[in-house]
């Protein structure tokens, strides 16, 4: 078992946490050593620094991490991708629906309870855990990273109009307009994130063809 991890940074405010990785090889069961650096091979060099290891010239590179976080690492299986995807498409339908367009402030919640929970599905698809601070936005910032295009666009969006959650939840003195602007760039930057996400899934795990139910496209 091989573990990898990679310190991972969100240029736009500094935070930081780790990406975690464990892969089943082969080699892994022969070699303690793994390859170095490869997890950051999935991130750009604006989105991450060089994979590092849990102790200079260390020899176990699982050395300094609880087992009660090796327990809970792992690549995902089906079952988890598709059941964290099937909790995004059924949050941003109840999102969508026409019965709250007199309530911006729930729609917007669970417009970006959908997004995470569809990032979310990104990032354990591609074998990794995120474990931090500011967990949100380090999922939003990873599952830009992972992606490319539209994907990576949106999700760096949504990082955006993250700050705007708080306005929704907690600002009574949010204006009407400020909302609906916020609201609108939320439904747009979704739509496309899991119209996006749904296709790199296809992409990187065949195995859902056919399983992964298709993402919402308009208000019902």
């Amino acid at each position: 078992m091989i573990f990898d991890q990679a310190r991972f940074i969100d240029p736009m405010s500094g935070a930081w946490g780790y990406l975690v990785r464990y892969e089943e090889t082969a080699s892994s069961l022969s070699e303690s050593d793994g390859a170095s650096g490869r997890i950051s091979e999935a991130f750009d060099g604006s989105f991450s620094l060089p994979a590092e290891r849990s102790g200079p010239n260390s020899d176990d590179p699982t050395r300094g991490v609880t087992s009660s976080n090796k327990a809970s690492l792992g690549r995902a299986e089906d079952a988890e991708v598709l059941g964290m995807w099937a909790k995004a498409t059924r949050t941003a339908r109840t999102a969508l629906v026409k019965a709250l367009d007199e309530d911006r402030n729930a729609r917007f919640t669970l417009l970006y309870q959908a997004a995470l929970q569809a990032a979310t599905a990104v990032v354990r698809a591609a074998g990794f855990r995120v474990r931090c601070d500011h967990n949100h936005q380090i999922t939003f910032a990873a599952a830009a990273a992972l992606g490319s295009g539209d994907l990576s666009e949106a999700a760096r969006d949504l990082n955006v109009v993250r700050q705007g959650r708080h306005a929704a939840v907690y600002d009574w003195q949010a204006t009407t307009d400020g909302a609906q602007l916020v609201e609108l760039r939320a439904g747009t930057a979704l739509l496309l994130l899991l119209r996006e996400a749904y296709s790199w899934l296809l992409a990187q795990r065949p195995s859902l063809t056919g399983k992964l139910v298709d993402p919402p496209g308009s208000p019902q």
